[in-house]
């Protein structure tokens, strides 16, 4: 039988690639030194643990090579780009106060009207300043906090809050581009849902990056207490200009025990844009991340999720899917720590490449660390299997193809079965580790390897056929 040609269209990108001039607006210098570092924070009138923050983090950003596990970025000069454009207006609460070049972008881009359709708050960043925010009053009267970052520092209330937490999910350390986060961050969004408090509807960030030769840095921190439920929803979007602009913005995820946060994204940069962005959760006992990522713009992109599990019986789960057109190389992935007993990821990935587009998979990467079951052993044998269906590491060739990558189960500390690649990793039962395709002296049981993968049960741990139960048994 003939299979027939799959043809994907490239991105409509007409709905984007639309701008506004810059009348009125304040653009610092190109580059960035001490003195920019400074006058950002000036102009935010920061507390001087933030302004020092900001200057260790330029020192650190000045030490740090480039980075050297994703695709070239050789033609980002950061001599070239300007880390700090203010937009004509201050933050408005309503959008008939927004002025109306600004206003007719985000009307283009459907944000008001999804506010009013299904989403109980909106903040919308214009470049390097918040030009909108507003949140529906059940949501604040639940006592939900919904503020840009920026507002909520200034708050007696929270201030110390963001200082015990702000950058230190993404330490200056993590990396250069982390590093050049902390020095010229401006603008995001902070959330706090209370205990106990669950929102029915989305909260949604949007991110507009309309500046010629600019840089957006938006700093995202969302703290969900303890059996507590959000959705949040951030997306993003630029002109195309023939100069490299930067995205290099960072996502701090707090979920507390028993609670659950879905955070769900779409990355849809212009085609000079460097994607340099850094997402990172932590879950306590219980908790659960939900990560739902579209990349479908960038020049150059790097983006890897991060969950890190720190209580027992905390879930992670990862939905993406990765578009590369022409002149694009894209590099994604995900990462997910274990670092307590019983916790579990699951991984859905799926990336399209077409018209001499590039898109690198990177196979998820997992740490089973002493907190957790595994032990070091288990994830080499981990490795060493992923390399051996050719998924550790995928680059989409030129041309069109598709690569689907789906972890069906994770559990941490159980040996990892392939199957059909996928990777499975099965449950114990009293501490006894079941694979899935029992192998046996003559090898694999040819039922089970049609069997699903189950969680453990009485008679048949993983789903596999009688025959090689009562082999198990024996």
């Amino acid at each position: 039988m003939t299979k027939n040609r799959t043809e994907v269209a490239d991105i409509d990108r007409s709905l984007y690639d639309f701008t506004y001039g810059e009348e009125g607006f304040e653009r610092l210098d190109a580059g960035i030194t001490p003195d920019i570092v400074r006058e950002i924070s000036a102009k935010k009138d920061e507390p001087q643990w933030m302004l020092d923050l900001r200057l260790k983090s330029l020192e650190i950003f000045n030490r740090f090579p480039d980075p050297t596990w994703g695709p070239s970025i050789e033609g980002l000069d950061m001599d070239n780009i300007v880390t700090y454009v203010k937009p004509n207006t201050d933050q408005k609460h309503d959008w008939e106060s927004v002025p109306d070049d600004i206003k007719n972008t985000f009307e283009r881009l459907g944000i008001p009207e999804a506010e009013r359709s299904y989403l109980a708050g909106v903040g919308a960043q214009y470049d390097s300043e918040l030009v909108y925010h507003n949140m529906q009053d059940t949501a604040s009267k639940m006592g939900i906090v919904y503020s840009g970052i920026e507002e909520a520092l200034h708050d007696p209330q929270w201030e110390p809050l963001i200082h015990e937490k702000f950058m230190t999910l993404i330490p200056p350390t993590d990396h250069k581009f982390a590093a050049l986060h902390g020095a010229v961050w401006s603008g995001g969004s902070f959330v706090y849902v209370p205990k106990g408090t669950k929102l029915d509807f989305p909260l949604q960030s949007y991110f507009r990056l309309n500046a010629k030769g600019a840089g957006q840095f938006e700093h995202t921190l969302i703290i969900v207490e303890d059996d507590a439920d959000l959705h949040f929803i951030e997306g993003c979007s630029a002109p195309k200009y023939n100069v490299a602009n930067l995205h290099a913005g960072a996502v701090e995820l707090f979920v507390g025990k028993r609670a659950h946060l879905r955070y769900s994204t779409i990355e849809n940069w212009s085609k000079n844009m460097y994607n340099l962005n850094t997402k990172r959760a932590v879950c306590d006992e219980g908790g659960q991340i939900e990560w739902v990522s579209g990349s479908f713009g960038s020049h150059v992109g790097y983006l890897y999720p991060m969950s890190v599990l720190n209580g027992r019986r905390a879930r992670s789960s990862f939905t993406g899917i990765t578009f590369a057109g022409a002149g694009q190389n894209l590099d994604t992935g995900c990462k997910v720590v274990l670092n307590a007993p019983e916790t579990s990821a699951t991984v859905e990935t799926k990336g399209i490449s077409k018209s001499g587009g590039i898109q690198t998979v990177h196979g998820v990467d997992f740490d089973l660390t002493d907190g957790g079951n595994g032990d070091l052993q288990r994830l080499e044998q981990m490795q060493r299997r992923l390399a051996a269906l050719g998924i550790g590491n995928v680059g989409m060739k030129p041309g069109f193809h598709t690569i689907e990558h789906t972890v069906l189960a994770l559990a941490a500390g159980i040996p990892p079965v392939l199957r059909n690649k996928a990777i499975i990793f099965c449950g114990r039962e009293r501490s006894r580790p079941f694979v899935a395709g029992c192998p046996g002296p003559r090898g694999p049981c040819p039922d089970s390897l049609r069997q699903p993968c189950a969680w453990p049960g009485r008679n048949r741990p993983h789903g596999c056929c009688r025959r090689c139960a009562r082999r198990r048994r024996r």
